[in-house]
C-alpha cells in the first residue's frame, strides 16, 4: 500500500473507490434490501445518550466507517514531501487568476507517488483566501491548467469570481486502481 500525506489534502484523500468504473442501476426492481444502521447506537449496541457519548463512541465508530468504506485511510507518515512548481501563469483565466501546476512527491521507504496539482488563486485578492479541492475521478480535460475545456463537474472560474482559490488533482495520482499496491 502506498503511504501518502499532504497537509492540504487531510480530509479529501483516497478517493480509489470513485476512480473505478460506475455500473449504473435504474430500475428500483433490482435494488437489494439495505436498512441502514441506527445513528444513535453503538457498535455494541448500546444507546448513544448525550453528546459526550457520541464524541467519545459513535462519532469515531462513524468516521472508522467513512475511513473503511469510502474515503481510504489517511497515511500517518512519510519519508520525504516536495513541492515543485512546474508551470504557472500570473495571468490565467484573463488575468482574474493565478496558475501554479505543482508537482508534489510523497516518499514512504521504497514507495513514491507523484501527485499533480493544479491551483488558481483570484489575483483581485490581496490576502490569503479558502481554497476548495477537487480530487478529479473523471477525464483529466476537466481540471486542465489551460482551461481549455469548461465543465460544470469543476466550476473553477465561478469559484475564482467568487473569491475563493480553488484546486484539483487526478484520482489516480494519488491513489491507483491496482490492486496489487
Amino acid at each position: 500500500m502506498r503511504y501518502i500525506y499532504l497537509p492540504l489534502l487531510l480530509f479529501c484523500f483516497n478517493y480509489a473507490a470513485f476512480a473505478q468504473e460506475r455500473v449504473v442501476n435504474y430500475d428500483e426492481a433490482k435494488v437489494g434490501e439495505y436498512t441502514l444502521p441506527e445513528i444513535l447506537t453503538a457498535s455494541d449496541n448500546k444507546k448513544v445518550k448525550g453528546v459526550k457519548a457520541w464524541e467519545r463512541q459513535r462519532r469515531p465508530e462513524i468516521l472508522k466507517l467513512f475511513e473503511n468504506e469510502v474515503y481510504g485511510e489517511v497515511p500517518k507518515a512519510y519519508d520525504k514531501l516536495e513541492f515543485t512548481v512546474t508551470n504557472s501563469d500570473d495571468q490565467a483565466m484573463g488575468g482574474k487568476a493565478s496558475m501554479k501546476e505543482v508537482r508534489i512527491l510523497v516518499s514512504k521507504g521504497q514507495e513514491s507517488v507523484d501527485i499533480n496539482l493544479v491551483l488558481f488563486v483570484p489575483t483581485e485578492e490581496k490576502k490569503p483566501v479558502p481554497a476548495f479541492l477537487l480530487i478529479n475521478n473523471r477525464s483529466a480535460r476537466n481540471t486542465s491548467a489551460s482551461r481549455d475545456t469548461l465543465s460544470g463537474f469543476w466550476p473553477a472560474e465561478t469559484v475564482i469570481n467568487a473569491g475563493y482559490a480553488v484546486a484539483a488533482f487526478q484520482v489516480n495520482d494519488a491513489a491507483p486502481d491496482n490492486k496489487e499496491k
